[in-house]
């Protein structure tokens, strides 16, 4: 896990010095530090020592035709060695880095980039070529930014090593997109002029430039799976993900995902489980939480660290939270993300699991069965209409009504229509267009233009055999691919690596998707949500297995509202972004949860925006 810069720029054009640069992500490799110039490219290298500690490890790393920058982890490097010829003067050491680039010189880079199971971000540069490649993994579990000027490429780890390259204006789409959704998806930033690697892409500079994506070889053969086949399957991804030369621990809740990864690694010895333990009166939930992670840990024989986390903290210093953030993201819980990280550098753990994404790859969301009781609806003859007639009717309450207009609209509606709308969690698109000063209907093809490359990606992925997808089995896809890789897992590398700790999610292991998706939802949610991972670890404690799906929730609503802790910060943050939009925002009348969670993404780009010194209007 490392972080890194570089550039590809033609003769005779200032160059940045890439020492100094590469300063801007030393908290993403503190360890040791490298650069590489050749012709027009020039890399800048942090690394965070992970596998081969020696200096056979350090990066830029050297073959005879490429030369390799690599963040991550490649957990099936010590197979794809076997299969590898020795190299001329034997192998430098034992890291995935040289394992990776040998592979690249031996086979090439296609064939190369479809036999990679891991979490990566890969620049590459071909000698003979004269290419520079940037590559990000599947599911774009680790982050890849770049930005073109003046026929000059800059690329780096994080949004903000590209702020001294960039014209420092905010991107009028990114600010839509973010209004809406709470983040900002692949390939647009909050900058105007800087864009992300999509999931799996492979972006090609040089003399022909050209993109495309990761074809994964396992996903692409015909297997048949069985229900049993699932347990070992996460226990194979979880031990693969064990990989280290340095101490791993675990982050532990009170869920499935978390506890089933803690059955799975304390086979392997003792490791450090660490968990938040909410202060002040904490909700009876969240302590529930707490005393499940403590009682499993201690079962399990986990050197078990609780950290103290009290929701508070976050309306304390916002100027601190949204320093750790490279681009806002909306929810209060990255503060906790960010303690538990801390807790595990101070514990000497450099590495730790997670279960982000569990609940999209074994379907444990309500979303999903609201999808699945949709499809039954969908088959009713003139549901819709007769739901429209009922909902007119003068003696049923207007809240019953609503319901049944709410119902009728999406009866028989097409799929990408209500995934758009289930993910506009925070503004609907035309008021998300009217912040960011653009057209409601280019913000909507915007939306539906990325939904539909998601939902062509998603049908691309291993299926069930012998029918086509149902419309659940798009909906978590469509999560995996969508929400996830720009949401969930760069909110957790933010957090994790501002501590100079590597994060890594085995329930999105390439190879455990292979069998997971073969299934199909009739598998997955047999017996509810998360049905069958729930079978597949009987014997997790009763009160994991039927612990319904919770949210961290922050009081926000009582931080924002008139007279709350937060309600002075917020009203200034919002009257400084109204000028920097160049409009009048609307007074926020913080009333309700909804309003309190759109006061506070506003309120946060602000503070961000004000961070990156930027001071003009959208583009």
């Amino acid at each position: 896990m490392c972080g890194f810069v570089g550039y590809l720029i033609p003769q005779g054009k200032p160059r940045p010095d890439l020492a100094v640069w590469s300063q801007i992500v030393l908290h993403r490799g503190p360890d040791s530090g490298g650069t590489y110039h050749d012709g027009p490219v020039g890399f800048g290298f942090r690394r965070l020592a992970i596998q081969d500690l020696s200096e056979a490890g350090n990066q830029p790393m050297q073959g005879e035709r490429f030369t390799l920058m690599l963040n991550g982890e490649i957990y099936n490097q010590a197979r794809l060695r076997q299969e590898l010829a020795t190299p001329a003067g034997g192998w430098r050491g034992h890291s995935d880095t040289e394992t990776v680039l040998q592979a690249f010189e031996q086979w090439g880079l296609e064939r190369t980039l479809g036999r990679l199971n891991g979490m990566y971000a890969l620049a590459v540069w071909d000698k003979h070529k004269q290419e520079l490649t940037l590559v990000r993994d599947p599911l774009g579990v680790k982050p890849l930014l770049y930005l073109e000027h003046g026929g000059s490429v800059y690329f780096a780890s994080e949004l903000r090593a590209l702020r001294p390259h960039s014209r420092g204006r905010l991107s009028a789409q990114g600010v839509a997109l973010y209004a809406a959704l709470g983040f900002v998806p692949a390939p647009f930033s909050l900058l105007e002029d800087v864009k992300k690697l999509r999931p799996g892409e492979v972006r090609v500079f040089g003399r022909q430039p050209r993109s495309g994506f990761i074809q994964y070889g396992a996903w692409q053969e015909a297997r048949d799976v069985e229900p049993g086949d699932l347990r070992a399957a996460v226990e194979r991804a979880v031990e693969g993900q064990l990989l280290s030369d340095v101490p791993v621990g675990i982050f532990l809740s009170g869920g499935v995902d978390s506890s089933a990864i803690a059955h799975v690694v304390a086979r392997t010895g003792p490791l450090a489980s660490f968990s938040l333990r909410p202060l002040h009166g904490g909700s009876p939930e969240a302590e529930l939480d707490a005393d499940l992670a403590a009682a499993q840990a201690k079962k399990l024989g986990l050197e078990h660290h609780e950290i103290p986390f009290d929701p508070a903290e976050v309306a304390q210093d916002p100027a601190d939270l949204l320093a750790r953030m490279d681009e806002p993201v909306l929810e209060p819980y990255f503060r906790g993300e960010v303690l538990l990280s801390q807790a595990a550098r101070a514990a000497g753990v450099i590495v730790v699991l997670t279960g982000h994404g569990g609940d999209e790859v074994f379907m444990g969301y309500p979303t999903y069965q609201a999808v699945e009781k949709g499809e039954r609806y969908d088959r009713i003859p003139l549901l819709g209409p007769a739901l429209r007639a009922a909902s007119s009717l003068p003696f049923l309450p207007g809240d019953a009504r609503d319901n049944l207009r709410g119902a009728a609209s999406v009866w028989r509606q097409p799929f990408l229509e209500g995934y758009a709308r289930r993910s506009a969690v925070l503004f609907d698109a035309a008021t998300a267009a009217r912040l960011a000063g653009l057209p409601a209907a280019e913000v909507g093809e915007t939306l539906r233009a990325l939904l539909e490359e998601a939902h062509g990606r998603a049908q691309r992925l291993p299926s069930p055999a012998g029918r086509p997808l149902r419309p659940v089995e798009l909906a978590a896809r469509m999560d995996l691919l969508f929400n996830v890789p720009e949401h969930y897992n760069q909110r957790l590398d933010r957090a994790s690596m501002n501590a100079s700790v590597e994060a890594r999610v085995p329930l999105q292991d390439l190879d455990l998707l292979d069998c997971v998706l073969r299934l199909g939802a009739e598998a997955l949610m047999d017996g509810g949500l998360k049905g069958l991972m729930k079978q597949s670890f009987a014997e997790l404690p009763r009160e994991v297995l039927h612990r319904p799906k919770r949210h961290f929730q922050a009081p926000l609503l009582g931080w924002l509202r008139e007279g709350g802790a937060l309600e002075p910060w917020a009203r200034s943050q919002l009257k400084a972004l109204g000028q920097r939009l160049g409009q009048r925002l609307p007074e926020a009348r913080v009333e309700s949860t909804q309003a309190a969670y759109q006061t506070w993404s506003l309120a946060l780009l602000e503070g961000w925006a004000r961070q990156m010194q930027l001071d003009t209007v959208p583009a």
